[in-house]
């Protein structure tokens, strides 16, 4: 009976203790449409916030930008800088993401969608401490890659000069955090404790059988 009731116990311990699923969340960056006002605009979906900050010349120090929220129809959506030309990310200009409360939530990666990109125009993105991407050329208005920020929580997007084409700009249209999976270390430890437990006291019934 103390066995069985052990069984209850551990399986009770093991089920609280299971991995902890977050949902995917997407950023999207086509709500409004002008100038935001600020060179930092931050945005929260299922608690989590993440923010941008606008930049000119950030390679030689930064200067702050305000951004710019587009909305000018299919393809040419999302965020850019106010007061540029077409209000978007070109040459020397560049917007920064922190994703740090990402990060501590536990993801570690998410797929950024840029929008008015066109045949022959990049945007240029690396991470902190970690990652720089091959440029995302531009097809039919519209690119996307898959960032993986690990535990680095920058992320710069940015247009050089020299590019296929030198005039290029674009936006960044959305940001969608696949599902993670990670099971929190405390609930490894407990479910760890509830088998341990669970096998000393099979030993013991065992052990008591022998003696007998």
């Amino acid at each position: 009976m103390k066995l069985r009731s052990a069984c209850l116990l551990a399986g009770a311990l093991a089920l609280a203790s299971a991995p902890a699923f977050a949902s995917s969340i997407t950023y999207n960056f086509n709500a409004g449409t002008g100038d935001t006002g600020n060179s930092i605009y931050s945005i929260t979906q299922d608690g989590i916030s993440i923010s941008a900050t606008g930049y000119v010349n950030l390679s030689a120090g930064g200067t702050l930008n305000n951004l710019y929220l587009k909305n000018g129809g299919a393809g040419e959506t999302g965020l850019g800088l106010n007061a540029t030309t077409n209000d978007e990310i070109n040459p020397n200009q560049s917007i920064v993401f922190d994703v740090s409360n990402l990060v501590s939530a536990g993801y570690t990666g998410g797929t950024f969608t840029l929008g008015s990109l066109q045949s022959g125009e990049e945007g240029d993105i690396s991470v902190s401490g970690g990652n720089t991407y091959a440029p995302v050329i531009g097809s039919n208005g519209i690119g996307s890659v898959f960032v993986n920020w690990g535990d680095h929580s920058t992320i710069t997007f940015t247009t050089y000069p020299g590019q296929t084409d030198a005039s290029g700009n674009y936006l960044i249209d959305s940001l969608d955090v696949p599902t993670t999976t990670t099971p929190e270390p405390p609930s490894l430890v407990l479910m760890g404790t509830a088998l341990l437990g669970l096998f000393g006291l099979g030993l013991r019934r065992k052990r008591s059988a022998w003696l007998g």
